[in-house]
């Protein structure tokens, strides 16, 4: 067993608090990036709204909010989830599950990553349109300029 080096952040809209704990986090390792999906899913998902405190809890599947996900990385999935089972399999069928309550981006950052993470990533993206390949800090800032375009004309059209 391992100790955790970064906690996950409950939903919150205290600024201070998520760039403090964005600050505190440091690149190192493996990449177990089914458990980042997996939080991911946990933290909009109603079904796991009793994990977190009441004024972090997601609204349910109906209400006013649209559920939207970005996952990013700059690595491979090369950590196993338990049993031997391979973290882009595991990744995969979180992605699937997670893709019936929520809207799902996904962003490979880096000339680094293998064809294998950019394969997860597309598979777990809402759409082929969903899915953004950024080589460099510019290619980042397009990816998330395009996906807040597209909520706000969400929004707006809703």
């Amino acid at each position: 067993s391992c100790a955790p080096v970064s906690v996950v952040t409950p939903l919150t809209s205290d600024k201070t608090a998520l760039k403090s704990a964005i600050d505190g986090y440091s690149a190192a390792g493996w990449t177990a990036g089914h458990l980042g999906t997996a939080w991911g899913w946990y933290m909009l998902s109603h079904d796991w709204h009793d994990v977190w405190p009441a004024q972090s809890r997601p609204k349910p599947v109906g209400s006013d909010v649209h559920k939207v996900t970005v996952i990013m990385t700059d690595g491979d999935y090369n950590t196993y989830y338990r049993n031997g089972t391979d973290s882009p399999d595991q990744a995969a069928a979180l992605c699937g599950a997670m893709k019936a309550d929520l809207t799902v981006y996904t962003i490979g950052f880096g000339t680094d990553m293998s064809q294998g993470a950019k394969d997860v990533l597309k598979a777990c993206a809402s759409s082929p349109s969903h899915y953004f390949d950024a080589q460099n800090g510019n290619d980042l800032r397009n990816a998330f300029r395009s996906i807040a375009v597209s909520l706000s004309q969400l929004r707006l059209t809703q």
